[in-house]
């Protein structure tokens, strides 16, 4: 069985990835509230959409290769350096 710290160090940067991509696409929520037609709306809600969607592909190419995430994460602004850190620190490299 695997030791409690390790798995929560295992998953903890998964979860924060997650919730942050979805903290993100909050913003996206404005678009409802600008009055456009429905089709401009589609397009405008995928373009606020963008930064949620590199986030879970970030996510999603480094779920077995945790270094992959950190470096795509670390592209990001510095705001999210920490959340990269995250990722490396719960890589199975230890």
């Amino acid at each position: 069985m695997k030791e409690p710290g390790k798995t929560v160090l295992y998953w903890a940067p998964r979860i924060l990835a997650f919730l942050f991509a979805a903290f993100i696409s909050i913003f996206a929520l404005d678009v409802f509230g600008a009055g456009y037609k429905f089709g401009e709306l589609l397009v405008a809600l995928f373009m606020h959409m963008v930064p949620t969607f590199l986030v879970l592909i970030a996510i999603i190419a480094g779920w077995k290769r945790e270094w992959i995430s950190a470096i795509l994460l670390s592209a990001w602004p510095s705001s999210t350096s920490s959340c990269s850190a995250l990722i490396l620190i719960g890589s199975r490299s230890y």
